[in-house]
């Protein structure tokens, strides 16, 4: 993390994913899952200003009863299928 901050103030345009725990929805499927900021809590990811240890404590897994997953084509796999209906559940 330390790193990308770094890299990010030098002006330099970086994209990061960052993972975390599976929640309970989904730890049968796998063991991590991505990190997904509740939308109060964007401008503090975006604040360049914020202190390292706060924005860690954000990296952790989402309420899974604000989540929902159903089984899709396994056209979704592909970028080459770059289409609403790869994500239409079957």
């Amino acid at each position: 993390m330390e790193i990308f901050l770094a890299v990010q103030r030098l002006g330099f345009k970086v994209f990061r994913r960052d993972t975390t725990d599976a929640n309970e929805l989904l730890k049968d499927i796998h063991d991590r899952m991505p990190a997904i900021l509740p939308r109060e809590k964007e401008n503090l990811w975006l604040d360049p200003d914020a202190e390292l240890a706060h924005l860690l404590r954000l990296l952790k897994p989402y309420d899974s009863t604000e989540m929902e997953y159903y089984p899709v084509s396994r056209a979704v796999n592909s970028p080459s299928h770059n289409v609403a209906d790869c994500i239409v559940p079957i």
